[in-house]
């Protein structure tokens, strides 16, 4: 890299000054520097980095390289001739002017603490050095074939920690180049300063100022914030941040992070800079801006030309998409080159030339015109289309019935039906489906409105629900052989029809609500009855299912013999007491004797007392007293019954 020094000053980028009475904390132990010092940071690490120094009546003081310093070049670069030195551990790189000609001594001092005197107060270090010059403002200091031996000053090598040079008879505007290195490699300080001679050093070099803002003026879209940095030359000491000309309380550093939109202002000052610096910049904010490329459809009229008028503001919104069109303007444009300018935008409504025709819009932030977006918009005219479908006017379901499916999918063939859309109303006009499958779930008027680029229709559909009718045979029963039965179907409608099944086998001719029911004497198994009824569109069934009593022809057994066997254990009486109810059973011995007793019988003797003690095998009496008139019997059946208890 080419480094040169101008006549007047030079760039002191990475060089701070501090005020005179600063206290700078430094790991474990501090420093404190007088108006006889002053302090910066560390020399250029190399010859690139070169920093200006300026000795006047202070002496400088600055943090050393060292082995525990990351930051820091382990050793100087190669190209100079370092003469004495043999080697350029962690190197320094100043350079100098001479203001006043004569004689110019100078003093270097490595040490691990100095007081505020400036005198060194700790541990002395290895320090090493070498000179060159002179050289011309203009040069190229860092021009390796100079740093040479034919223009070395002075060099030392030594083991101590002060080392001292001259640089004889210098004359005004001369240029010399220092390196110094840290030979002891531990962290320390190095005082540079001049101790003696007629001489003196160009302080312009040092103390001319300057401030920049590195970001320059600012448009940013879809970003909230900016961190504003600072490039400074010159010993500056302080900083102020403005925001539209008003001081930004406690922005007090070389950077700031803004946060608004306006204009910036730093204002970097210095107790040696010749009067204070500046530098302004303008920030905007804006948001992140989107077009959506969309397609505008016109319907073509009666002349077929393809030429129609289109409202473009109208679908601006579709444009915009998901952004607020109170904070986006949208414009529209021939060619994408005026869109991206946004000059000579179109008027709405617009007329196309040609079918279709492409056109452009441009979204824009209405806080930050930089923040924009562009899309293209394609304009057609399509012929109107006529939708059909397959949905009736009209349906009907019964009560118990699922409701049917309708299917709203054009059936036209020459249609993209990808450009459908569908929504299903109900006759409040509620929204119920935007799907071309919709199904009710109740009666009533059903509508379908159906969009297509020219070829709106709606189509509606008049929903019945007709309420079934009820029928109830009753309970499952068990009934006597060759015995007549009345079953009744019970409906909660009139005008209704009856057909009548048996073991799903319709019966020709009964169509009534009564059916005669006689099952034969031997017939096995259960027999199902079964009614339909109809009203015409819906229709009820019920089924009931007749079994035989186990006692023959239902009669009043003659005999009972409980052993146990499940046959002919107990005195069965259950079709009397389906038929009319036993109200009681009396049984008595052939002495006349009541052995037994039982209200509301249900099949509970087996042959034992009225206290449940087992009566001996034999012929007894019983008296039966009914809880209605029974058709056989009356209201009290009489007779005898054998009771044998002898195993078989």
């Amino acid at each position: 890299m080419e480094i040169k020094l101008p006549n007047s000053f030079w760039d002191c980028q990475h060089y701070f000054k501090v005020n005179l009475k600063t206290i700078v904390p430094i790991v474990s132990f501090f420093l404190l520097m007088l108006s006889s010092t002053s302090v910066f940071a560390q020399g250029g690490g190399t010859c690139a980095d070169i920093q200006p120094f300026c000795a006047g009546n202070d002496a400088l003081i600055f943090a050393n390289c060292n082995d525990q310093d990351p930051n820091c070049n382990a050793t100087a670069e190669a190209g100079p001739d370092y003469g004495c030195l043999f080697s350029q551990p962690y190197p320094a790189w100043f350079y100098l002017q001479i203001d006043q000609p004569g004689n110019l001594d100078f003093e270097i001092i490595q040490n691990t603490a100095f007081n505020s005197n400036g005198d060194p107060i700790g541990q002395g270090l290895d320090v090493d050095f070498i000179a060159w010059g002179p050289f011309q403002p203009g040069d190229d200091l860092c021009d390796y074939t100079q740093l040479q031996s034919f223009n070395e000053i002075a060099c030392s090598y030594s083991a101590q920690p002060i080392e001292n040079f001259t640089i004889p008879n210098a004359q005004t505007g001369e240029i010399y180049v220092l390196v110094i290195t840290n030979y002891n490699r531990n962290p320390g300080y190095i005082k540079l300063g001049q101790i003696g001679g007629d001489g003196s050093t160009n302080c312009d070099i040092v103390f001319d100022c300057s401030v920049t803002i590195n970001e320059g003026d600012q448009n940013l879209c879809g970003e909230d914030e900016v961190l504003l940095t600072t490039t400074v030359s010159g010993p500056v000491e302080t900083y102020e941040w403005y925001l539209n000309d008003v001081l930004i309380v406690g922005a007090t550093s070389s950077e700031y992070l803004a946060t608004e939109t306006g204009e910036y202002k730093v204002i970097a000052n210095g107790t040696e800079c010749n009067s204070p610096v500046e530098d302004i910049v303008n920030v905007s904010f804006g948001p992140i801006v989107t077009a959506e490329a969309i397609d505008i459809i016109a319907c073509d009229d009666s002349s077929n030309d393809g030429i129609e008028a289109f409202d473009l503001d109208g679908n601006s919104s579709r444009v915009l998409g998901n952004q607020d069109p109170n904070e986006f303007t949208v414009t529209y444009y021939l060619t994408q080159a005026n869109a991206d300018a946004g000059e000579a935008p179109l008027t709405s409504p617009y007329t196309n030339v040609t079918n279709p025709q492409t056109i452009y819009a441009r979204v824009e932030s209405n806080v930050s015109a930089v923040c924009y977006a562009t899309s293209e918009v394609e304009l057609k005219v399509e012929e109107t289309v006529e939708i059909t479908t397959d949905l009736p006017t009209s349906a009907e379901i019964c009560d118990v019935e699922e409701f049917p499916v309708f299917d709203a999918t054009p059936t036209n063939t020459d249609i993209d039906l990808s450009l459908v859309t569908y929504e299903w109303v109900d006759q409040n006009n509620n929204v119920l489906s935007t799907e071309a499958i919709f199904s009710p779930s109740a009666a009533g008027t059903y509508t379908v409105n159906i969009g297509y680029p020219c070829g709106d229709t709606s189509f509606t559909i008049v929903m019945n629900v007709i309420a079934s009718p009820t029928v109830d045979l009753g309970a499952d029963f068990q009934i006597c052989a060759n015995q007549t039965t009345i079953l009744t179907a019970n409906t909660d409608v009139e005008g209704v029809t009856f057909q009548w099944y048996l073991n799903s086998t319709l019966i020709e001719g009964e169509t009534n609500n009564t059916l005669e029911v006689v099952i034969e004497q031997g017939t096995i198994g259960t027999q199902t009855y079964t009614v339909l009824v109809s009203n015409d569109q819906c229709t009820a069934e019920d089924s009931i299912d007749l079994t035989l009593y186990p006692i023959t022809n239902c009669i009043i057994s003659e005999g009972i013999s409980p052993n146990g066997d499940g046959y002919n254990d107990i005195l069965d009486l259950n079709f009397l007491n389906d038929r009319t109810g036993i109200r009681k059973i009396q049984i008595f011995n052939r002495f006349g004797t009541l052995v037994y007793v039982q209200d509301n019988y249900t099949n509970q003797w087996e042959g034992q007392t009225t206290d449940g003690d087992e009566l001996p095998t034999g012929t007894y009496f019983y008296v039966i007293d009914l809880a209605g008139n029974d058709a056989v019997y009356g209201e009290q059946a009489t007779g005898w019954i054998y009771l044998n208890k002898k195993a078989n």
